[in-house]
């Protein structure tokens, strides 16, 4: 016979077993921007896809990150074509060396993008030539060896 204390007290313990296997997201959405807290997202999408599902539903929705104080080494291919409605994007105080060919591809809408204060020392020609909003460019406080654009 099965004790009902002992079936009342697995019940009670279940929902927070359940509840501790989630994910927290660092990251919050406020209006139509996102900034996650420091030092919790080493890159873009993947880390951002997994810590944050459910912000990735609301994709189409979100015009600004705020990226600054990340664990972030490069700007990936295509890091925020899934979020093609951008105007700004904060990637501040990071330790990004590599902004790679293609990084911002989509992004026809992003008028202000800062990398400042990374370790970015060579950017691909033309990574931003095809951002042909884009009125503000931060790169301050990288050691930039060389850099074109159109």
């Amino acid at each position: 016979m099965h004790n009902p204390f002992s079936i009342i007290a697995f019940w009670t313990v279940l929902p927070s077993v359940i509840m501790s296997s989630q994910i927290d997201c660092p990251c919050e959405l406020k209006r139509d921007f996102v900034s996650c807290q420091e030092h919790t997202i080493d890159s873009m999408p993947l880390d951002f896809q997994h810590k944050c599902p459910d912000l990735m539903e609301k994709s189409s929705s979100i015009r600004g990150f705020d990226l600054k104080s990340q664990t972030m080494t490069e700007v990936l291919p295509y890091a925020f074509n899934e979020f093609n409605n951008l105007v700004a994007i904060v990637l501040s105080f990071n330790q990004i060396q590599e902004v790679h060919d293609g990084a911002f591809d989509g992004l026809n809408y992003l008028t202000s993008l800062s990398l400042s204060h990374n370790n970015i020392s060579k950017v691909p020609n033309g990574v931003f030539d095809k951002l042909i909003s884009l009125h503000q460019l931060d790169l301050s406080y990288n050691p930039i060896e060389n850099f074109t654009t159109k």
